[in-house]
């Protein structure tokens, strides 16, 4: 496993591509992991699997992670070449990311982290006669600020030609404080020669690591070799099987592998789905493994620090974190050019502080947001027609509103009513609908105020003509205040006063009319038929009863303003000839002889008494 490293800007153009020819028993394939991974225009950015013939896992290729001098992350992308004899990994990184102003060199591509080699030098090593094991231990280091993935370790026996030893004599296996392998033998066929029988590089990590925690600091552990024969004499020596030091291709090594903090999988994902433009929360999910845990998850349109992950030796940490993430300037409404939302990648940093950086911004589509526009409340007077235009921002939107027991899918049409004596609000409330996105719902709010209820007085009453009248207003203008007065006085007189005085002259009936105006121009209207009587009643002087048209009654002109009288008539001599209450001028002399005639008129209204004669004439 190599790192590659550019210490300066590639000379060429495009994206920067490198490639590794495998050696792959037959039958094997290599193929993208799909559960740790994620497609780009460049290949796949995520982790290999190497697969036997049988479809079974039998490797990893991880991820390229690429950091530069100043410890900015990202994931480069593989792309597999396969011919019939070999299969090639090229790895490809963006220009952009190269060729970017923030970038430090040197880069380094792929790293894996490896400690030190740790080397048996202490000469040959016996066999102990089975089920005993001679035991010796090297010291390994394991650096910091890694998740170990492999512990590779190279140890061999040594068969003796010179003696009856066999490799499938030899046994031996490896421990640590964390636990025992299995017990590794020759068996078959080539058991049964001497020579060397060897591990080369090969991974005990598990369960060899596995109870030592990852660490920000470097770390060391004792690896101990067994070894043991099961045929040839008894006791501990090195004459038939061994550990020999001039094998030099197996010699007992061993060296730790392991990777700093990455992400997998998703990576950093985010709902595909198209949202709509006042959706102000969305999800999104960061993915991370390797290097040390606990890891702290943050974002910028979060207000959460969550600390997650389980350091625990042969686990990898993997640990992924939900946020609920609140959307900037939202909500946006009416805006068409907002068809589509970057999500940034949130921050995973280890328990050493280094960061999983380069995590993919995220693209997801939005919908535009109808909204209705903004409607001013309104007062009106009860009894008016409320008309309110809904004009939706994006064309095509639909449109309800409902309130005050209607509802509607247009303008806001309605008859306001206040019966009641103070003002009332009524509230409406309008929302509209484009495409699955839904407006808020706007309140509107209409104050209706109730009508002014009119009266009016006057004094005197009766009104006589020629006599000033005064009328007063005495309009309940409902806890509102009065503004405005508008009088018709039925004789072709008017006034804009509240309180106005006037004079009749002419006796009679007049509609008199008062319109009265609260500050909000709200009105009502009242008429009332007044009678206008005449200073006094004028005196009859004959009666000509011929039928004539003239005369032919006993008429006192204005009384039929005073019902409330009485009148008696007199002859010459005084006698009573005629008495009426509530006379109507219906007297024509009928039965009484031509002469003068005396009469007594009492007006109880008035208190006026009026007498004097009159001449009949036949």
């Amino acid at each position: 496993k190599y790192a590659y490293f550019l210490s300066s800007p590639p000379t060429t153009t495009g994206d920067f591509k490198l490639s590794e020819s495998l050696e792959l028993p037959a039958g094997f394939q290599v193929v993208e992991d799909r559960s740790n991974g994620d497609r780009t225009e460049l290949g796949w950015a995520g982790d290999l699997l190497i697969k036997n013939e049988l479809g079974d896992d039998v490797g990893t290729i991880y991820a390229p992670l690429c950091f530069d001098n100043a410890g900015a992350y990202t994931i480069a992308s593989y792309a597999i070449e396969r011919t019939a004899t070999t299969t090639r990994i090229e790895i490809r990184l963006a220009e952009s990311w190269l060729n970017a102003s923030t970038r430090s060199y040197p880069i380094t591509i792929d790293p894996l982290i490896t400690g030190p080699t740790a080397a048996w030098a202490g000469g040959a090593m016996p066999s102990c006669f089975f089920p005993t094991y001679n035991q010796d231990s090297i010291l390994v280091t394991i650096p910091g600020g890694i998740t170990v993935t492999e512990l590779n370790v190279t140890a061999s026996f040594y068969a003796d030609p010179f003696t009856p030893a066999i490799m499938s004599d030899g046994r031996m296996f490896f421990s640590t404080n964390c636990g025992n392998t299995t017990t590794f033998s020759i068996a078959g066929t080539p058991g049964n020669s001497p020579g060397t029988a060897y591990l080369d590089y090969y991974d005990l990590h598990n369960p060899l690591t596995c109870c030592i925690p990852e660490s920000c600091n470097d770390q060391t552990f004792y690896l101990s070799f067994h070894i043991s024969r099961v045929a040839l004499g008894a006791g501990c020596n090195t004459t038939y099987i061994r550990y020999d030091p001039l094998t030099t291709s197996w010699p007992f090594e061993a060296v730790v592998v392991g990777r700093t903090a990455e992400s997998f999988g998703g990576q950093w994902s985010v709902p595909i789905a198209p949202i709509c433009a006042n959706d102000c929360t969305i999800s999104g999910t960061a993915y991370v493994y390797y290097g040390v845990p606990p890891y702290t998850f943050t974002h910028p349109w979060s207000n959460d620090t969550i600390v997650s992950g389980v350091n625990n030796g042969c686990a990898n940490g993997a640990t992924n974190h939900n946020f609920q993430l609140n959307i900037p300037n939202c909500p946006r409404y009416c805006d068409e050019n907002f068809t589509s939302l970057d999500v940034p990648p949130a921050t995973i940093v280890d328990a050493c502080g280094n960061v999983v950086a380069g995590l993919p911004t995220k693209t997801v589509p939005i919908k535009v947001a109808p909204q209705v526009n903004p409607v001013a409340n309104q007062d009106l007077c009860s009894g008016s027609e409320l008309n309110i235009a809904l004009v939706p921002c994006v064309a095509g939107a639909t449109v309800e509103w409902s309130g005050n027991g209607e509802f509607g899918d247009s303008s806001i049409v309605d008859t306001v009513l206040n019966a009641g004596n103070t003002a009332d609000t009524l509230t409406y409330q309008a929302s509209t609908s484009l495409n699955g996105c839904d407006s808020d719902t706007l309140d509107i709010s209409v104050i209706v105020h109730p009508l002014p209820k009119v009266e009016f007085s006057y004094q005197p009453d009766p009104i006589v003509s020629g006599l000033q009248v005064n009328f007063e207003d005495q309009t309940n203008f409902n806890g509102e205040v009065g503004g405005f007065w508008e009088w018709t006085m039925g004789d072709g007189d008017g006034y804009l006063l509240q309180n106005p005085d006037h004079i009749y002259g002419t006796p009679g009936e007049y509609s008199v009319c008062l319109t009265a105006f609260d500050a909000q121009g709200c009105f009502d209207s009242l008429c009332k038929v007044i009678t206008v009587v005449p200073a006094e009643v004028q005196r009859p002087n004959v009666v000509t009863p011929n039928n004539d048209g003239v005369n032919d009654l006993l008429v006192f002109n204005y009384l039929d303003f005073y019902p409330d009288n009485e009148l008696v008539l007199f002859n010459r001599w005084g006698n009573i000839i005629f008495e009426a209450k509530g006379y109507d001028n219906t007297w024509n002399g009928i039965g009484q002889s031509e002469g003068t005639y005396y009469f007594l008129l009492t007006i109880h209204e008035t208190g006026d008494i009026y007498q004097g004669f009159f001449q009949l004439v036949r």
